[in-house]
C-alpha cells in the first residue's frame, strides 16, 4: 500500500535536495519527467507548491500545507506496514486525513 503517489514523492524529492535537477538525479529520472510530476500536482491542487529561484526553490505557505500532509501519511504508511508485517495479524488503525479544502477536493 502507498500512501504517497510518484507525484508527491517527486514533490518530496525536490523539498529535500532543494533543486528540480537534484531531485531528477535522486529519483534516477530526466529533470523534465521531475518538472511534469510537478506541474500535474500543481494543476490537479489548483495552486503553486514552490517559489523558484536561482538558488533554489522554496515551499509556499500551500506547499508548507501539502508537505506537512506528506508526512503525517508517510509516517502512517510506516505504521501500517509495521501493523501488517506482525505474522499476519492485523492492528486496527484509525485515522482522520484533514488540511484546507482545497487541497482535498477538485
Amino acid at each position: 500500500m502507498i500512501l504517497i503517489n510518484s507525484n508527491l514523492d517527486t514533490f518530496l524529492a525536490i523539498i529535500e535536495t532543494k533543486t528540480v535537477t537534484s531531485a531528477a538525479i535522486k529519483l534516477g529520472l530526466t529533470q523534465t519527467a521531475v518538472t511534469q510530476r510537478l506541474k500535474a500536482l500543481e494543476s490537479d491542487l489548483g495552486l503553486s507548491l514552490f517559489t523558484r529561484s536561482r538558488t533554489g526553490m522554496r515551499l509556499t505557505s500551500e506547499g508548507e500545507v501539502l508537505y506537512r500532509y506528506c508526512l503525517e501519511a508517510k509516517s502512517l504508511e510506516g505504521r501500517l506496514l509495521a501493523g501488517i508485517g506482525k505474522q499476519g495479524e492485523f492492528e486496527n488503525l484509525d485515522f482522520t486525513i484533514v488540511g484546507p479544502a482545497h487541497l482535498f477536493n477538485g
